[in-house]
């Protein structure tokens, strides 16, 4: 299968960089599959030098963030990418929830998703989890991180799954444009279960911060251990400050 991993970038170079990391380890895993990587750029010569070689760059303003999503899909198309993974800049698995997702991939799962995740503030090292969407409405939805979408599905989307004008609630928009084509939910990995690791880094820069996300803050940050080990130690050199 021919795997387009579909992101944005924007400042945050440091957090980039332990994205790319994690990509090495991700190619790693879906080593059955070839994973091409798609970025959507502001602007920006530093990350493309960040990237690894086989990175297939789209120029696009930072703002509106759906037209810039959708240009990776648009991407993704002309690559003829079997499925798609969504995720941002900043989201990090480790190898048991990148094994469930394969297996998701390999079975041709239309749509799949994570219930929950990790969260981890970089400069304090807070660390919380997420349990997934609690609101009656939303129960069941995933999160919108490591998002897997078969090409028949965006097929019937014309591989445009955000509205374009789109600046925030990009989740919420996704999730009409599939209900829009029938696809109401996801096949659902949860995270904890497979005692695991997927997480969001949130920086200084974020459309949303830790607080806002309000996660069940841990005592620690080892769940970072389930990562590979040159990753988890790039990501608590970036702590600043002791968390509160």
């Amino acid at each position: 299968m021919r795997v387009a991993l579909c992101t944005c970038v924007w400042q945050r170079h440091d957090v980039t960089a332990v994205f790319w990391a994690a990509y090495r380890h991700l190619c790693e895993w879906w080593a059955d599959h070839e994973v091409v990587p798609v970025v959507a750029v502001s602007d920006d010569p530093v990350h493309r030098e960040l990237a690894p070689a086989e990175t297939v760059f789209r120029e696009m303003p930072n703002e509106p963030l759906g037209r810039k999503f959708n240009a990776t899909l648009t991407a993704a198309r002309e690559l003829g990418a079997d499925v798609i993974c969504i995720t941002g800049s900043d989201d990090l698995m480790c190898e048991r929830v990148a094994g469930a997702l394969e297996r998701h991939i390999a079975a041709a799962t239309p749509y799949v998703g994570l219930r929950d995740l990790y969260f981890h503030e970089t400069w304090t090292g807070r660390t919380g989890y997420w349990p997934g969407y609690q609101r009656p409405h939303r129960i069941g939805e995933p999160a919108g991180c490591h998002r897997l979408i078969r090409r028949e599905v965006l097929d019937q989307l014309g591989w445009r799954l955000w509205e374009d004008a789109r600046h925030r609630g990009m989740d919420h928009s996704s999730f009409q444009s599939l209900r829009s084509v029938g696809v109401k939910a996801a096949a659902l990995v949860t995270v904890r279960d497979l005692d695991g690791c997927a997480v969001d880094l949130k920086s200084a820069t974020n459309l949303w911060d830790y607080d806002h996300v309000k996660p069940q803050t841990l005592s620690d940050d080892t769940i970072l251990d389930h990562l590979p080990a040159d990753v988890r130690t790039m990501i608590r050199g970036l702590r600043v400050e002791a968390a509160a």
